[in-house]
């Protein structure tokens, strides 16, 4: 019975205190309210707006980042190509004369061995007239104390020993020099043969002159051969190429180194007399 009477008086006081609220404070409770909500839904709606405002900006901006990108890979795939397309170009030229040059020197590397081994058997044969073959040899390098022989050669008439030819290298003036030499069982230069050289034409290129080459035929091995800018007085001189007196002592090195060598292997077997 009290709690109804509790209940009672504080719905009396409720509406009491309802009723004394002026229309104007009822009014202001309205428009908070409906500010309250409509703030609400506004702030809603623009999130909704800028958001899909947002997603529509980036990807208006990623289509045209996308374009942008394309627009440079195009622009840097030209510049590529303008600069690779010379390059390639040069190389395939290149590829292709390197090939041909190799198939050339591969076609023709026959023919010109054995060019060189004809030149090489003439030259024996113009300084040792009197053979009829050539036996090349082994085993005489330690007995060149010059450096300057190369090659040497049996020198054969029929079966028998009639010298010894040498094919020598030796530096001149405007490069080696290649000399063939003759030395006879006699222990006499039967001749000798300049090939190539490089030496200056009309000056040193004169020792391959029959002139000057001549002058060794016959020449004893067994002593020094002198060089003479003179007209010759002795046996054992050889008078100079004018003008050329480096390319002319060139030529007396290779022929006093095969002369030394020569005395040496026609000791061994025998020979070294006239």
């Amino acid at each position: 019975m009290r709690d109804e009477k509790r209940e009672l008086m504080y719905e009396n006081v409720r509406e009491a205190i309802h009723e004394d609220m002026n229309e104007e404070t009822r009014e202001e409770m309205r428009e908070e309210a409906n500010e309250d909500a409509h703030g609400t839904v506004s702030e809603e709606v623009h999130e909704d707006a800028h958001g899909i405002t947002t997603e529509k900006e980036d990807e208006e901006m990623s289509d045209e980042t996308r374009r942008k990108r394309r627009g440079i890979n195009g622009i840097i795939s030209e510049e590529m190509r303008e600069m690779l397309n010379p390059a390639l170009r040069l190389f395939i030229i290149c590829l292709a004369t390197a090939l041909c040059l190799a198939l050339v020197n591969d076609m023709t590397k026959g023919t010109i061995e054995l060019r060189n081994q004809q030149e090489a058997e003439e030259q024996r044969m113009q300084v040792m007239t009197a053979a009829d073959s050539f036996e090349k040899l082994e085993g005489w390098e330690d007995q060149d104390e010059s450096g300057l022989v190369k090659e040497v050669y049996a020198a054969l008439s029929g079966d028998e020993l009639i010298g010894y030819v040498f094919a020598t290298i030796s530096p001149g003036y405007g490069g080696d020099i290649a000399v063939t030499v003759g030395v006879g069982n006699d222990s006499t230069i039967t001749g000798i043969k300049v090939g190539e050289n490089q030496e200056t034409p009309g000056l040193g290129s004169k020792i391959a002159d029959e002139k000057f080459t001549v002058q060794y035929e016959g020449k004893d091995i067994a002593g020094e051969i002198k060089i003479v800018t003179k007209p010759v007085s002795a046996e054992d001189e050889i008078q100079a190429v004018s003008g050329a007196t480096v390319s002319t002592r060139a030529v007396n090195s290779a022929v006093q180194a095969s002369a030394d060598l020569g005395m040496k292997l026609l000791q061994q077997n025998g020979g070294g007399g006239k």
